[in-house]
């Protein structure tokens, strides 16, 4: 029996290597490289073995070009004949790849049948080793191979071409879909990105390791362990696929939001075994922005920037459920209509504006602090040592507020009432510690305002309020209770 004549199949994607033998198998002895290497060094001791040379992505088409350039410029290209593969676009880089010593070029997707008659012909070329003349003639022909017709004479060319055709379809839709897709192996610890990936993060497509040591190169160093365990009890046989949302260093130093989407594919034999995975990275960056910023303005009242009511009810509910104590303040402005009425609602709203920012300066960045009204503010303190600090913060915004600054350097004076009620003294919910610092505001109303009270069910005057009260303009410490 004839020994089969050898070709060499160099390209690092497993894939197109495995297509290219099935288009061979019947006529020729396929051997398979995936790195440059490994063919530099098949080429430099082993070339007179094969009749010809398939050049494709090592792991780029630049690479490749690249690579046979420095074969070309060794000599090792006289007595074999090289086809480079490139995409169908690939224009450019098929240019450079015949000035650098290819025979033809192999577009891909693949059609079987015209890249067995292309590589026959240039086999056939080399080994009568003509003229010069005639080889330029010969190759003049080879040129224009592509008008063989796109008719399948193999049993299994519809298959092959329809699998080029479909994988070549994937590649144009991730490119357009602006997602990262990847495949891992999980046996060999190698995971392959599409282009994309070197745009966004710089690296290189084809990385060997652990997938989420890989992925951890680019995470924050507090979110690397805990994604870790996350891929590991989440991908399962049962349940093969993983999302979640990561924050991610790209190129250019900014961190930015991805979404992470994997879906394992495990052994036949084994369920336990996970062999491969593919999967997308999608930048949902401007979509996590867009929704904080819309969750922020549900929350957030459009004139001071503090919370608003709802936000307000929202959170304190949360602290009060989870059994905390904590202090609820009332505050309202003294007389606000009189300053909307006498300079009217602009500079009214400047007024509200500067006890916002009295309000935030005061109080802890962990306080809830809000309006709740046209003129009424809420301050909600956890973890308070002792009542006192309440009546102490209250005092200071009184202070605040009279020494109110004018632009234009002039004072004017705002003075406030405050309500002060806390749980679990006064009560345990939110509505029931609002009713009771109300109570505790509206008494102060009624002493002539600028003042402060604390709720106290077992001091009511016969008005039914609070009878613990003091001036904010004349404190007298030994009262803060």
């Amino acid at each position: 029996m004839d020994q089969k004549i050898r070709i060499l199949v160099a390209d690092a994607n497993e894939l197109t290597r495995a297509v290219l033998g099935e288009i061979f198998v019947p006529e020729y002895d396929v051997a398979e490289v995936g790195d440059s290497d490994t063919l530099l060094d098949l080429m430099q001791n082993a070339a007179g073995e094969y009749a010809a040379l398939l050049l494709g992505m090592l792991p780029i088409e630049q690479q490749a070009v690249e690579l046979l350039k420095q074969l070309n410029a060794a000599g090792l290209l006289c007595n074999i004949p090289v086809f480079l593969m490139l995409q169908d676009d690939a224009d450019t880089k098929a240019a450079e790849g015949m000035a650098a010593g290819a025979l033809d070029i192999i577009e891909k997707p693949f059609n079987p049948a015209v890249v067995r008659r292309r590589v026959a012909n240039g086999i056939e070329l080399y080994s009568r080793r003509l003229h010069s003349d005639l080889l330029q003639k010969v190759s003049n022909l080879l040129s224009g191979a592509s008008a063989v017709p796109d008719v399948p004479s193999h049993p299994n060319d519809r298959t092959l071409h329809l699998l080029e055709l479909e994988r070549h379809k994937y590649q144009m839709l991730s490119e357009l879909s602006r997602d990262i897709t990847f495949t891992y192996d999980c046996i060999r610890q190698e995971a392959v990105f599409s282009e994309r990936y070197r745009e966004i993060f710089g690296g290189e497509i084809r990385q060997k390791g652990a997938f989420a040591s890989i992925v951890a190169g680019h995470l924050l160093p507090e979110d690397a362990d805990a994604l870790r365990k996350k891929m590991v009890d989440s991908i399962t046989g049962e349940d093969p696929f993983f999302k979640t949302e990561v924050r991610l260093r790209t190129l250019d130093g900014s961190v930015k939001w991805f979404e992470l989407y994997i879906r394992g594919f495990f052994d036949a034999d084994n369920p336990n075994i996970c062999t491969t995975c593919l999967g997308k990275l999608t930048c949902i960056d401007e979509l996590k922005q867009e929704t904080t910023h819309w969750k922020k303005l549900a929350r957030t009242d459009s004139l001071t920037g503090l919370y608003n009511r709802r936000a307000i009810r929202d959170l304190t509910g949360l602290l009060l459920r989870s059994g905390i104590a904590l202090g609820v303040m009332f505050i309202d402005i003294d007389d606000f209509k009189e300053v909307n009425d006498g300079h009217g609602h602009l500079f009214g709203n400047w007024v509200l504006c500067q006890v916002a920012k009295a309000l935030s300066e005061i109080f802890r960045s962990n306080d809830i602090i809000g309006r709740v009204g046209g003129d009424e503010f809420i301050a909600v303190v956890k973890d308070i040592p002792s009542r006192d600090i309440l009546g102490i913060k209250a005092r200071t915004l009184g202070e605040r507020l009279r020494g109110l600054k004018l632009p234009d350097g002039g004072e004017f004076p705002v003075t406030c009432s405050i309500g002060i009620a806390f749980c679990p003294d006064d009560g345990t919910q939110y509505d029931q510690l609002l009713d009771r610092a109300d109570q505790a505001l509206y008494y102060v109303k009624n002493h002539g305002n600028d003042g402060w009270a604390y709720y106290d069910a077992t001091l009511l005057s016969p008005a039914g309020m609070p009878s613990i009260f003091s001036n904010l303009s004349d404190i007298d410490p030994s009262r803060e209770k």
